[in-house]
């Protein structure tokens, strides 16, 4: 994060690089989570300068699924969860990119002028709300143990939290949530962290998978397994 940081300020014009550098011995933000490391994407300067001066790049990008050649005009970066985005207009469309995703970056000597009305955290916040709801199109309800009730907002998306019900304990001590999901492979991987901690109520799919990823860690750890 360093390296990255440094790269961001010399491409920074002289009199806010000189800001920069009196607000950075004061303080300090740590954009990384525990135990997690950034990355140093390679075009990040290049890309700060384009982004400064509305110049034109083409880019060499890995998409999921494959490698694609793009021209498009830089509006803006993101530093999100120590990982660097370029957020860019083609089509009249802003799209996100990844930086530590770019291959190859040229950045040309045509300018552009950026939309007026375009606003980065606006539509960094739009975009992420929008991926949030996207990965988390179902819902679960399940029982919780005092521990697991304890346990499971840590476990959880911030989504998931944010929309997360949960009812008062019952005489057995346990609780019942319900709260948003993604998959249901997914799901169940992420509620055996939590052991006999909690119990899927619905959906029944999430159950059943929870319940033979459950049976066939039994056999995996079983005595006649093990011999």
């Amino acid at each position: 994060m360093a390296s990255a940081e440094k790269k961001l300020a010399v491409a920074l014009p002289e009199d806010l690089r000189k800001s920069a550098a009196a607000m950075r011995s004061r303080f300090h933000l740590d954009t990384i989570a525990w135990f997690g490391e950034g990355e140093q994407p390679a075009h990040l300067e290049a890309i700060t300068d384009a982004v400064w001066n509305h110049k034109v790049i083409r880019m060499r990008y890995q998409t999921w699924r494959k490698e694609k050649t793009i021209e498009t005009q830089p509006l803006g970066l993101v530093l999100k969860g120590g990982a660097w985005y370029l957020v860019a207009r083609s089509k009249d469309a802003a799209l996100t990119y990844r930086i530590a995703r770019i291959l190859d970056l040229i950045v040309t000597e045509e300018t552009f002028e950026p939309p007026r009305d375009f606003d980065l955290a606006a539509h960094w916040r739009d975009n992420t709300e929008r991926l949030d709801a996207e990965m988390h199109p179902n819902v679960a309800r399940v029982r919780l143990s005092d521990w697991g009730a304890k346990m499971l907002p840590h476990f959880n998306s911030g989504y998931a939290n944010k929309r997360m019900e949960m009812s008062e304990p019952g005489p057995d001590g346990w609780r019942e949530a319900t709260l948003p999901i993604g998959s249901a492979r997914q799901a169940a991987t992420e509620f055996l962290r939590l052991g006999p901690e909690i119990e899927v109520l619905e959906p029944q799919e999430v159950r059943d998978m929870v319940a033979a990823m459950a049976a066939r860690m039994v056999a995996i750890y079983s005595p006649v397994h093990s011999a």
